[in-house]
């Protein structure tokens, strides 16, 4: 009764916002960080013979078990034996007070253990495989009568000469071998047995697949030379395979001639799939000249039969006929023609081309540019309006006359060439200058467009400026002085006001520095502040009802 009072006296009030997880009966705290395990106390108490792994899994992730933690087998008398893995690096404090059993091992790994983690034991047989006596927290055998201490033999002398070590009835030599190095035994042999199941099963796969392969490889010959002899002899399911085979490279080199040759005999013999692709090989170019027209002729053959995808090519093809006298070839290959005598095109990347009179423009976006309903097309060249820009380049036809002009000069020819593209954006464009051809690298920016206006960088300059100095006025009403223009020392002075310094300091930079101040103490009579530049402390200031009355530079 008197141990249990005062166990309930030594208890302190423990408040864990760690998560505690169990696996197998046994409660851990897991750490992503360096995926270790830490054995902690189990809520209904432990009980049995408990056997602790050296790795634990959850979710697919492992974690060695390296600690014992606070109280873990704490009046846990239930618990009929304790064996730990040689993984265990620290028992902590109070881990197995009053556990009451025979005996105990500590595993040869262990380093520490924390103040009282052994007291309470009486007539138990501590087995430490430690070859160098763990260092040991405040009264870890307090109370702890008749126990026997067990070491290594070349140890003996060690343990000893240790302090609370010796505390223990004798201190006898180990004859037996630790439970945790066989354990040790045991977890290596059973990973090498799973390493070997591993390789064993990763050869008969490699086996399995390489009789798989020469088999796919024999039918596959064996398919195409039969696909070949079929196709040859007019067969038109052979030769529409063939046909594709030659296209992708399937199983032969890939010949586009070849595959517009079977195509177009599948096709003449009727087959609708073969149509459709010969309409497409004429389409686009594959194997042949590009005949958009007679392109569409194969596919209206195919669409038909009701071939679906011949049916989608023909609605596609409807918005790619020529409107307006300017021509969309396709939607990654366009030109527009503006009645001003502008233009602009696509060569299918994410960079469109165009002239204006002064200027040889190229735009450049984040992606293709694609047109896929009339009413967008017809917008661009009503609106003269082209989107998905992000820069523009402009090439001046006569660069020497361009450089002749005043800024004011070259900025009016550029907003005057830039309305009729009226260039759109998600955002804000960057327009730049080159001096020789749309390819060179030799540019300079000059200025923002956003929203159809064109904007220079003076204009912005001097936004700058006007948007800066409107920032500052009400600062240089309340200094009674221009305080951009002052250093760091000369704002901080006594007599002036510590909020409105504070609040200078949050809007603008000192002498291109990052002010602030940062609260250091209370004297009761004033306030003690430390003055922060460029993240060093540069000195003290001390305020008494908002005012500065004392400054301190270091």
């Amino acid at each position: 009764m008197k141990k249990l009072l005062l166990f309930t006296m030594l208890l302190p009030m423990m408040v864990s916002a760690q998560e505690t997880v169990e696996i197998n009966g046994i409660y851990y705290k897991l750490s992503d960080a360096n995926k270790t395990a830490v054995v902690t106390k189990n809520p209904h108490e432990y009980s049995g013979e408990i056997i602790i792994p050296q790795v634990v899994e959850r979710y697919g992730r492992k974690y060695t078990v390296t600690k014992i933690d606070y109280g873990t087998f704490w009046l846990n008398r239930g618990v009929t034996s304790i064996h730990m893995p040689i993984t265990i690096e620290e028992i902590g404090d109070k881990a197995f007070i009053n556990i009451d059993l025979p005996s105990l091992e500590i595993p040869q790994n262990v380093v520490k253990i924390g103040e009282w983690a052994l007291m309470y034991n009486e007539n138990i047989n501590i087995y430490c495989y430690a070859k160098t006596p763990p260092a040991i927290g405040k009264d870890v055998f307090h109370k702890s009568k008749n126990f026997m201490l067990y070491v290594p033999e070349e140890s003996l002398d060690k343990y000893k000469k240790a302090d609370q070590w010796k505390k223990a009835k004798k201190i006898l030599p180990i004859t037996s071998v630790s439970w945790a190095v066989q354990q040790q035994e045991r977890y290596l042999a059973e990973q090498k047995r799973i390493a070997e199941e591993a390789r064993q099963k990763a050869i008969k796969d490699s086996i399995e697949a390489r009789q798989k392969a020469i088999k796919d490889s024999i039918e596959a010959r064996q398919k195409f030379s039969s696909d070949s002899i079929d196709a040859a002899q007019g067969n038109v399911d052979a030769q529409l395979r063939m046909a594709k085979r030659y296209e992708n490279g399937d199983g032969v080199k890939k010949d586009f001639n070849k595959a517009f040759d079977l195509y177009r005999k599948a096709a003449e013999a009727g087959n609708a799939d073969a149509q459709y692709n010969l309409g497409t090989c004429y389409y686009n170019g594959i194997g042949t000249e590009k005949n958009i027209e007679t392109g569409m002729e194969w596919i209206n053959k195919a669409a038909a039969q009701g071939h679906a995808l011949a049916k989608t090519r023909q609605e596609t093809y409807q918005k790619e006929k020529r409107y307006h006298g300017s021509y969309w070839i396709s939607d990654d290959n366009w030109k527009i023609n503006f009645q001003n005598g502008h233009y602009l095109m696509n060569d299918g990347s994410s960079r469109w081309y165009g002239q204006t009179k002064d200027f040889f423009i190229k735009c450049e976006g984040s992606g293709k540019l694609r047109l896929y309903e009339k009413s967008e097309f017809d917008r661009c060249i009503d609106e003269s309006a082209i989107s998905c820009t992000s820069r523009v380049t402009l090439t001046p036809k006569d660069m020497e006359k361009f450089n002749s002009l005043k800024s004011q000069e070259q900025s009016n020819l550029i907003r005057e060439n830039l309305k009729y593209l009226n260039l759109k954006s998600d955002g804000e464009m960057i327009i730049r200058i080159s001096s020789g051809k749309l390819s060179d690298w030799d540019y300079n920016t000059i200025g923002y467009y956003e929203n159809g206006k064109y904007k220079s960088n003076e204009y912005i300059a001097a936004e700058k400026e006007k948007a800066f100095k409107a920032k500052l006025a009400p600062y240089t009403r309340k200094f009674g002085f221009n305080p951009s223009d002052k250093g760091l020392k000369q704002l901080v002075t006594v007599g002036r006001s510590f909020s409105l310094l504070c609040d200078y300091f949050q809007n603008f930079y000192v002498q291109g520095s990052d002010c602030y101040f940062s609260f250091a103490e209370d004297t009761g009579i004033s306030k003690a502040y430390r003055v922060i530049k460029n993240k060093k402390r540069v000195g003290h200031v001390y305020v008494q009802r908002d005012r500065i009355i004392s400054v301190k530079w270091y």
